[in-house]
């Protein structure tokens, strides 16, 4: 049950990790995306306005002069002033109007133009609120353009504003004084708006505006599909590694359980299901150095089930193993954790006490001796059993503990048996004798 806790708790943490790679993954795609389609917007947007800067040089150095010198030279009257080829917003209204028509044979969506002014001679360039206060800060050198993503009507637009090249020398001679401008201008617009501007004014900026809501969506589109596809992938993946981690778990879990098997069969007796002889042993050198170098007690019970061969030849083997059996129930109940009990061999049985001095032996085996005596075993069978106790000494080697342990039990049998019999080494002991 451990084991499939800790299996599921693996695959939560992995399905975690999967999810949050999957999430993340969506996020940089879609970032990617909005960040091309935004980008490509933004490109569309540099071409136009390339092509208005173009188009206001273009104005501005040579066709511009070129008026003035044909003025100069008497074959323009002083007062002429067209706006089709001397008003740059004018123009580039127009060139505009033209891309627009272009764009819509093609099916594309309009893009809003705009050259914003807080004093134009249109009032259709005329700055709203937001723009005049863009244009007030390109003039105070606060922002040299302006870029958003805005919102109006519900659709989304990339939005930019970038100032034209501010005033030169050739555009005072229509947006100064309005007594020094040209007479034809003056007819057209009146002489009240557009004027009084300076050298190095910026009086206008581009405000262009275009439309992103369809390639966004776009993106929202691709990246459900992308989402969609990589969860499968990624699902796909995670069931095999999950199945791997459930086969390999669940190899490592038979695997476990057959080295926990073959350790029960190399320490545990077959029948009874205590330690083994060969298995005490090793327990057994591994407390008496414990005790040796700690100098606290250790004390050994060894029993003996009393006329068990007669149990053998009456009822026979079977009920003789039934009764071992029992009997080693009754021990395995009776003894601490730390305590170590184990098949001596045929009926006799070794119980290994650390940290117990003799008296605390003692009491062990009197409760031991009190339950079997009192326990009804397989065919209504009663039996009493033997017990000696020793207790190490600083100068016991094994054999001679094992033998004074022996040497007990037999004196134990030897006195009418179903009884406990202590002896003492004649050499100090380990720890003092706590009643």
């Amino acid at each position: 049950m451990v084991k499939i806790l800790k299996t599921n708790k693996q695959i939560i943490i992995l399905f975690f990790l999967f999810v949050c790679s999957w999430l993340l993954m969506l996020y940089f795609y879609h970032s990617e995306e909005k960040k091309a389609s935004l980008n490509y917007a933004n490109e569309h947007i540099e071409s136009s306005l390339r092509t208005h800067r173009a188009l206001h040089a273009y104005i501005e150095t040579i066709q511009k002069p070129e008026i003035y010198r044909l003025k100069d030279q008497g074959k323009l009257y002083e007062g002429y002033f067209n706006p089709k080829i001397l008003s740059f917003t004018y123009i580039a209204r127009n060139v505009q109007n033209f891309l627009q028509e272009e764009r819509e044979k093609q099916g594309l969506p309009r893009v809003y133009f705009k050259l914003a002014a807080s004093n134009p001679r249109n009032p259709i360039n005329q700055a709203d609120d937001f723009e005049t206060k863009l244009l007030q800060q390109m003039n105070d050198d606060s922002i040299d353009s302006y870029r958003d993503i805005i919102d109006v009507e519900g659709v989304k637009y990339l939005y930019v504003a970038l100032p034209v090249r501010p005033n030169s020398r050739s555009c005072l001679r229509c947006h100064s004084d309005p007594n020094d401008a040209p007479a034809d201008l003056i007819t057209l617009y009146g002489s009240v708006r557009g004027f009084n501007e300076e050298i190095g004014q910026i009086r206008a900026f581009l405000s262009i505006r275009v439309p992103v809501q369809k390639a966004l969506n776009e993106v929202i589109r691709k990246t459900q599909v992308f989402g969609f596809k990589s969860f499968l992938i990624l699902s796909a993946i995670f069931t095999v590694i999950a199945i791997l981690i459930y086969k390999l778990e669940r190899e490592k879990t038979i695997v476990l359980a057959r080295n926990q098997e073959l350790q029960n069969i190399s320490s545990l007796d077959a029948l009874t299901g205590l330690y083994n002889r060969r298995y005490f042993d090793e327990v057994f050198a591994r407390e008496q150095k414990t005790a040796l170098r700690y100098q606290t007690s250790l004390s050994l019970l060894l029993l003996d089930l009393d006329h068990f061969k007669e149990i053998n030849d009456k009822y026979g083997h079977l009920t003789g193993d039934k009764v071992l059996k029992q009997f080693s129930t009754i021990l395995a109940k009776n003894v601490r954790e730390v305590d170590s009990a184990a098949r001596w061999g045929g009926e006799e049985f070794i119980i290994l006490l650390p940290q117990t001095n003799i008296h605390g032996a003692s009491s062990v085996a009197e409760t031991l001796l009190k339950k079997v005596s009192s326990f009804q075993f397989d065919n209504h069978i009663h039996m009493t059993v033997s017990i000696g106790v020793t207790e190490m000494a600083i100068d016991d080697t094994t054999d001679s503990l094992l033998k004074r342990l022996d040497d007990t039990l037999y004196q134990a049998k030897k006195d009418g048996r179903n009884r406990v019999v202590l002896k003492m080494a004649k050499s100090g002991i380990l720890s003092p004798v706590i009643g």
